[in-house]
């Protein structure tokens, strides 16, 4: 069974092949409507995106499941030794 603490999410890396998907989209659409020449820049955008999504490697290895990958609090690339507890001699000084 899982933890109910959802700190086990993982997200896709970010990418801007999707975008470019979108741009050949109504680029190919224009060509077939008015002109099949321009249909074909747009279809070698869209193959170009495609392939590249595709095959884009993880940036994000597996061993950060414990954590979802952005830290214990959402975000952030500490170790948390900045948040840990002062030591007892810190503390009782004085």
């Amino acid at each position: 069974m899982q933890k109910g603490d959802a700190t086990g999410v993982h997200l896709p890396s970010p990418s801007f092949y999707p975008l470019i998907l979108a741009g050949a989209l109504p680029i190919i659409g224009y060509g077939v409507i008015f002109n099949r020449l321009i249909a074909i820049p747009g279809l070698v955008l869209f193959l170009f995106g495609l392939y590249g999504w595709a095959f884009e490697p993880a940036t994000e290895p597996d061993d950060h499941a414990g954590d979802g990958g952005h830290g214990a609090h959402g975000g952030g690339d500490h170790d948390g030794a900045a948040l840990a507890a002062p030591s007892t001699e810190e503390a009782h000084v004085g």
